[in-house]
Parts: structure tokens; sequence; C-alpha cells
């Protein structure tokens, strides 16, 4: 169980290091702002620039003025990215759910760490705060069932619906 990051090395333990595929399903960036664009920036574009990095999918619910914002969020922060290795952006993928609410539905980044299988799931406060990406606490998971749990049942099935929209041009 780990804390909402307030610092560069709490949203690194998080969310950097990841390396193969890594899936990222109704992502939020508003916790981002005490660790800092530049420094998530930084951050993204070490894990991308990785060799043992293959490739990013990033689905966002975008129904809802949050999951709107969200999107917004990161495709900011995707063009700090590709300003510091335009590269890297042949790396990731972005779909949208313009039929889903992003405030309905918990964050989930599902990906390799350090060798193990890793993910990190937003624990949402069931109605007490019905707002996106401002969780008190992440889960972080190892277990090789719940992941693969996550990524087909929930992830994938998201990813592969007829009503998710590539978004495309995400780092302008």
């Amino acid at each position: 169980l780990r804390k909402r990051p307030s610092t560069r090395e709490e949203y690194d333990y998080l969310w950097g290091g990841y390396t193969g595929h890594y899936y990222v399903y109704n992502p939020s960036y508003r916790v981002d702002t005490n660790t800092g664009n530049d420094e998530i920036a930084r951050i993204f574009v070490h894990r991308y620039q990785n060799p043992a990095f293959e490739k990013a999918r990033y689905l966002f619910l975008t129904k809802d003025a949050a999951g709107q914002k969200d999107l917004e969020l990161f495709c900011a922060l995707m063009h700090k990215v590709k300003a510091q290795d335009a590269g890297v952006v042949a790396k990731i993928e972005v779909r949208q759910l313009k039929n889903r609410d992003a405030s309905s539905e918990a964050e989930m980044y599902l990906g390799t760490r350090d060798g193990r299988q890793m993910g990190v799931i937003e624990l949402k406060e069931p109605a007490l705060d019905p707002r996106h990406g401002l969780p008190h606490y992440y889960l972080v998971i190892h277990d090789q069932v719940a992941l693969d749990h996550y990524l087909r049942d929930h992830f994938e099935q998201a990813w592969n619906d007829v009503a998710a929209e590539e978004v495309a041009n995400f780092w302008q």
C-alpha cells in the first residue's frame, strides 16, 4: 500500500522503471502537480529510452470532464517528452473511450519492473469522493493471477472495445 506520491522518489517508485510492455487504464495526472511536469517528462523519457522497454498503451475514459482533463494533461506531458526525444513516441499508443466516465472507474498501471510483474491500482473510496485521480492510496500488486485478471478482463477488454478510438498526434 503506497500513499499518493508527493515527491519525485515516491512518484518514481510507483511509475518509474518499467520495461517490456506497460498498460495504463484510466490514468490521471492530477496527483503529479507535487512532482512537477518537467520531472515527470524526464521519468517518462528515461522509461521509453530504455532498450528493454517495448511498448506503452494508454487508455483514457473521456465521457466526463475529469477524463477529458486527464487526456489533456497527458498530451501536454507527451509534448514535453517529444521535445526531449522525438523517437520515443513510436513506443506509445493512446486510445480513448468517450462512452465511459473516468470518475466511475479506478486507475490501473500494469507492467514489468525490475524483472517482476507489477500492478498499481488506485484505491477509490466508494461514495465518499467521486473525484478521479486524487486517491489517498494506491495498491501495489505482484500476484501474477491478479495481474493477469486486470490485464485480460479490464485493460484488454476495454482496449479492444469497438468504441475505443485512437488518439492521433497525442504529443502535439
